[in-house]
This record gives C-alpha cells, sequence and structure tokens, in this order.
C-alpha cells in the first residue's frame, strides 16, 4: 500500500511496499522546479522488526541509489594501451635466459617512498641501484617521465641525470605545450621492458589499472614484483617476495 508524510515547506515523501518487500522512497513537491515522480529513486531493503537475543539486528541493509541526472551513466575511463607490439629488441640476445634478472625500478614510486611521499627523491633511486649493483645484477634502470629533469621537479636533477649518463635510468616522454604538460604513462613502459626482458619490478604499486591489460603485464604484476622498506638511506627487502610458500629472495632474483 501506499503511504503519504508531510513534511515542513510543503515537502511530502511518498512510499510504498514493493513486490520483493522492499520500500521505495520519492521525495514530491516542495523542490523547485521538481516535478512528481522525476526525483532520483532510492531503494531500501523493508525494515528489519524481529530481533535476535542480542537486542539487534544482525542483517545488513543495502541502500542503492539510481540517480537521474547526468553523473548516473557516468562511466570511468580507462588506460590507453596498444593493441600493436610498442617496443623492439635491437640487440640480438640468446634466447636462453640465466643467471641474474634484470632489475626495472618504477623511479617514481621509489623516489616518491623514499621522500615519505612529499617529495620526489633521487637519492632512493640510487639506493637501489647500489644495492643490485652489489648484488651483482648487471642491468638496472629506473624509468622516469622527463619533465622530473626539470629544475625544482626533484632533490637533485644532477644526480638524475649521472644516473642517466650511466645507464641506470632512462626518461620517458614528456613534453609542455604552452601551459599544457602532455605526459606519457610511465609504467606502461616499466611493464612492457619488465614482461619483454623477464626482469624484476622495484615498485610499492600494486597495477591495479594496468594487471588486467595485458597477459604479459599480469605475469610480472603477479610474480615479479619486489617492494622496497626505506628507513632513511637504509633499504630492505623481503626474504619471502611471495609470501611464505613462496620463493627465497635469491631464487625470486634468478632466471
Amino acid at each position: 500500500g501506499k503511504h503519504m508524510l508531510e513534511q515542513g515547506g510543503g515537502r511530502r515523501h511518498m512510499w510504498e511496499q514493493g513486490g520483493a518487500g522492499g520500500i521505495n522512497i520519492r521525495e514530491q513537491g516542495g523542490g523547485r522546479g521538481r516535478h512528481k515522480g522525476a526525483g532520483p529513486l532510492f531503494t531500501v531493503e523493508a525494515p528489519i522488526t524481529q530481533f535476535g537475543r542480542g537486542g539487534c539486528s544482525t542483517q545488513p541493509r543495502v541502500f542503492r541509489f539510481t540517480g537521474t541526472g547526468a553523473g548516473a551513466n557516468r562511466r570511468e575511463e580507462g588506460n590507453v594501451v596498444s593493441m600493436g607490439p610498442t617496443m623492439y629488441v635491437g640487440k640480438q640476445r640468446n634466447n636462453e635466459k640465466k643467471g641474474l634478472r634484470p632489475i626495472v625500478i618504477d623511479g617514481s614510486n621509489v623516489a616518491m617512498s623514499h621522500g615519505m611521499h612529499t617529495v620526489f627523491s633521487s637519492r632512493g633511486i640510487e639506493l637501489v641501484v647500489k644495492y643490485f649493483s652489489a648484488r651483482g645484477h648487471q642491468k638496472i634502470v629506473a624509468f622516469v617521465p622527463q619533465y622530473r629533469s626539470k629544475p625544482s621537479q626533484s632533490t637533485d636533477r644532477e644526480l638524475l641525470e649521472r644516473l642517466h649518463k650511466a645507464g641506470h635510468l632512462v626518461f620517458t616522454p614528456s613534453r609542455e605545450v604552452g601551459s599544457v604538460r602532455i605526459t606519457s604513462y610511465d609504467d606502461t613502459f616499466i611493464l612492457d621492458y619488465a614482461a619483454m626482458h623477464g626482469g624484476v619490478v622495484i615498485t610499492r604499486d600494486n597495477y591495479r589499472d594496468l594487471v588486467n591489460e595485458k597477459e604479459t603485464w599480469r605475469e610480472v604484476v603477479e610474480k615479479r614484483i619486489l617492494m622496497p622498506t626505506f628507513v632513511g638511506d637504509d633499504i630492505m627487502f623481503p626474504h619471502d617476495p611471495l609470501g611464505r610458500n613462496g620463493p627465497s629472495l635469491d631464487k625470486f632474483l634468478t632466471f
């Protein structure tokens, strides 16, 4: 049955018992420019009147909003991911992968982690490079957007340049047109490179927005992410990167 509830200002709310035991509530009148039945519909499960011994209900109540405005149809845009190849390996390599895996550093993530998420700390990238150099890894490369090489965009742009010249850092595309900065998504470069070369990615990122875009990326995200922990200028890595049932760090870093 339908019931009407009067409120001040000429505003009325009508509610009716739904066929499935739910309650539909609509606001009528009172609102400027509002017409009968034009407002958003809120659907609420039927109120619970039978309580258990605890004196309160444990049954969850679900509220669903089915708005009629433009925002109701708004959808989140996905990432721009090319279906064709975006990488060509120029140097011929032995197909047999052996020894230590390449190290692929998520430069932005590592630098911000070392900078306590307030500054882009170039030192954080350097610490990772030094750690894996000491372990004997031959290929260690960080990916950083080009704009970080500009003044005031990092704590030490000269250090970034030294790492770049040493072959431990590459800049991903970023340019400015007028006052607009156009920056390609550096995470896609990181995952593409790691997938192609069997690399281990150093990051605290889970790549939730990219994990389902390509099967090769999913394998990297699920099996070859290594998370650093910074304690000041000390850097630490887990003994068990994939948990207690996974390989040790030594095995994780080898083919």
